[in-house]
Protein backbone atom coordinates (compact mmCIF):
# COMPACT_ATOMS: atom_id res chain seq x y z
CA UNK A 1 0.00 0.00 0.00
CA UNK A 2 1.59 3.50 -0.72
CA UNK A 3 0.63 4.61 2.49
CA UNK A 4 2.78 2.32 3.90
CA UNK A 5 5.86 3.18 1.79
CA UNK A 6 5.34 6.73 2.57
CA UNK A 7 5.10 6.00 6.45
CA UNK A 8 8.19 4.16 6.33
CA UNK A 9 9.99 6.89 4.05
CA UNK A 10 8.73 9.32 6.76
CA UNK A 11 10.05 7.13 9.89
CA UNK A 12 14.07 7.15 8.04
CA UNK A 13 13.57 10.63 7.29
CA UNK A 14 12.77 11.66 11.51
CA UNK A 15 15.28 8.79 12.19
CA UNK A 16 17.92 10.44 10.76
CA UNK A 17 17.21 14.11 10.96
CA UNK A 18 14.89 15.00 13.89
CA UNK A 19 16.48 15.30 16.52
CA UNK A 20 14.24 15.54 19.82
CA UNK A 21 12.24 12.64 20.47
CA UNK A 22 10.02 11.43 17.57
CA UNK A 23 6.98 11.54 19.89
CA UNK A 24 7.05 15.16 20.96
CA UNK A 25 6.94 16.84 17.99
CA UNK A 26 4.14 18.49 15.55
CA UNK A 27 3.79 17.11 12.14
CA UNK A 28 1.75 18.28 9.48
CA UNK A 29 0.10 16.48 6.22
CA UNK A 30 -1.13 17.85 3.62
CA UNK A 31 -2.71 16.10 0.14
CA UNK A 32 -5.11 16.85 -2.96
CA UNK A 33 -7.51 14.69 -3.96
CA UNK A 34 -5.94 11.28 -4.21
CA UNK A 35 -2.80 12.89 -2.13
CA UNK A 36 -5.67 14.07 0.01
CA UNK A 37 -6.65 10.44 0.51
CA UNK A 38 -2.74 9.04 1.43
CA UNK A 39 -2.51 12.31 3.61
CA UNK A 40 -5.38 11.14 5.47
CA UNK A 41 -4.22 7.32 5.74
CA UNK A 42 -0.67 8.84 6.77
CA UNK A 43 -1.45 11.24 9.58
CA UNK A 44 -3.49 8.08 11.01
CA UNK A 45 -0.96 5.54 10.61
CA UNK A 46 1.09 8.66 12.50
CA UNK A 47 -1.38 9.25 15.22
CA UNK A 48 -1.17 5.80 15.55
CA UNK A 49 2.67 5.41 15.83
CA UNK A 50 3.65 8.52 17.57
CA UNK A 51 0.89 8.88 20.18
CA UNK A 52 2.55 12.10 22.23
CA UNK A 53 2.90 13.99 19.47
CA UNK A 54 0.21 16.22 17.30
CA UNK A 55 -0.71 15.50 13.97
CA UNK A 56 -2.57 17.61 11.82
CA UNK A 57 -3.41 16.45 8.50
CA UNK A 58 -5.02 19.18 5.82
CA UNK A 59 -6.31 17.60 2.59
CA UNK A 60 -8.75 19.31 -0.30
CA UNK A 61 -10.93 17.77 -2.47
CA UNK A 62 -10.42 14.63 -0.84
CA UNK A 63 -12.41 11.50 -1.69
CA UNK A 64 -13.90 9.49 1.27
CA UNK A 65 -11.27 7.13 2.00
CA UNK A 66 -12.22 4.60 4.94
CA UNK A 67 -15.74 3.22 6.09
CA UNK A 68 -14.24 2.09 9.53
CA UNK A 69 -16.12 2.57 12.34
CA UNK A 70 -12.99 3.46 14.26
CA UNK A 71 -12.59 6.71 12.16
CA UNK A 72 -14.84 8.23 14.20
CA UNK A 73 -12.31 7.69 17.35
CA UNK A 74 -11.85 10.49 19.54
CA UNK A 75 -7.93 9.98 18.97
CA UNK A 76 -8.81 10.96 14.95
CA UNK A 77 -11.08 13.89 15.37
CA UNK A 78 -10.38 17.41 14.11
CA UNK A 79 -12.09 20.46 12.64
CA UNK A 80 -13.51 20.18 9.33
CA UNK A 81 -13.35 23.89 7.70
CA UNK A 82 -15.83 24.96 4.58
Amino acid sequence: MTTNRLKAKVDAYIKQYVTAAPQNQIYYVTGHSRGGVIGNLLAKEMIDSYSQSKVFSYTFATPNNTTASSATDTQYKGSLVS
